[in-house]
């Protein structure tokens, strides 16, 4: 029984198993980004959209799930709730600022992993797909130096944590995105299921 349960389980894992959905060089060439978004509460990189649609329908022929995809696609840099901590000492101008000064918008990123967030917000679960990328030194530096400007103007540098954000991109959700106000910190629960 074990054995035919053992069998049944791998039959059926195959099919993630086997493939693993392909990233177009176009999606992480920084001539193909728009500009910086810089929001009234967040700021990040504009990524190609088309990209991460393709992505999306690939995982959605692999898995099975139909995911929902955003109308836009950003690694953010500062998310909302991270604002909602820098706002008491910065304003947008000058995070803006710090962006131009490191470069952000040119960074050479690679693919690390394509990562499922599964979690419930009330009563209700959802999940969600991001692509991982590797960690950049250059994107470490930008928010070393942000928390150093934070620090500066008078914010509590315990408040804003470096090392709590990864760098992502949402590829697609079950009916809802994640956002940090959730509890759920999409850099750092989501589980890598396939790697680069």
């Amino acid at each position: 029984m074990l054995r035919s349960l053992s069998l049944l389980f791998f039959l059926f894992s195959f099919p993630l198993l086997a493939k693993t959905p392909l990233i177009s060089g176009e999606l992480l060439d920084p001539k193909n980004r728009g500009d910086f978004l810089s929001h009234e509460e967040w700021a990040g990189i504009s990524f190609p959209i088309g990209e991460i649609v393709k992505i999306k329908k690939q995982l959605e022929d692999i898995t099975g799930e139909k995911l929902f995809a955003l109308s836009d696609s950003y690694l953010m840099v500062v998310t909302s709730e991270e604002w909602s901590i820098l706002k008491t000492a910065l304003k947008m101008s000058e995070i803006d600022k710090l962006i131009g000064e490191h470069k952000l918008n040119f960074l050479k990123l690679q693919p690390h992993c394509l990562a499922r967030l599964e979690g419930k917000v009330g009563e209700v679960s959802y999940s969600q797909w991001a692509l991982v990328l590797k960690e950049n030194q250059a994107l470490e530096d930008f928010r070393r130096d942000l928390r150093r400007l934070f620090r500066a103007r008078g914010g509590l540098g315990d408040e804003f944590q470096v090392s709590r954000w990864k760098p992502l991109l949402v590829v697609g959700f079950s009916s809802r995105e994640f956002f940090d106000q959730d509890g759920l910190i999409k850099s750092t629960q989501a589980k890598c299921i396939y790697k680069y």
